[in-house]
């Protein structure tokens, strides 16, 4: 009987049927939480969103958004902090699932890259202080990964 063929041929189709990409499953927005301290905060997002905070902003997929805040307690006092489109969303799934085809189909698909991390503004120290404390944890960050031999 000639049944491989038929098999291999459907479980080929099967294979086929089930992969997908993320940039089918994610949609056209991502929704984050934005946050400050002292809250009250004023946030306006390049896209034109305004809201105080604390609030849940609604970005588009797939473009930078930068966020602009400012607070009445701290006057002049202005933070500005990017909202960058993420990839890990769909790598891992593409790895597991997709493979090559849907990798391809996100990585040319901006809607794909997704806003996921949430934005806080802390108007308590300054920005140069914010600035050190973010170089010290990055270096801490790359002095352990290099004692770790560069696995982490």
């Amino acid at each position: 009987m000639k049944i491989l063929p038929y098999l291999s041929t459907s479980l080929a189709l099967a294979t086929v049927s089930l992969t997908s990409c993320a940039s089918m499953m994610v949609g056209e927005t991502s929704t984050i939480e934005v946050t400050s301290t002292p809250s009250g905060a004023v946030v306006t997002s390049s896209t034109g969103l305004e809201a105080t905070t604390p609030c849940q902003l609604v970005l588009p997929n797939g473009t930078e958004v930068e966020l602009t805040a400012t607070h009445e307690d701290h006057p002049g006092d202005i933070r500005v902090i990017p909202s960058v489109p993420d990839t890990s969303r769909w790598a891992a799934g593409n790895v597991l699932f997709g493979g090559a085809a849907g990798l391809a189909s996100d990585a040319a698909n901006p809607r794909a890259r997704v806003h996921k991390a949430d934005i806080h503004f802390d108007f308590t120290r300054s920005v140069e202080a914010i600035e050190r404390a973010e170089a010290e944890e990055a270096a801490n960050a790359a002095d352990a990964k290099r004692r770790a031999g560069g696995t982490m």
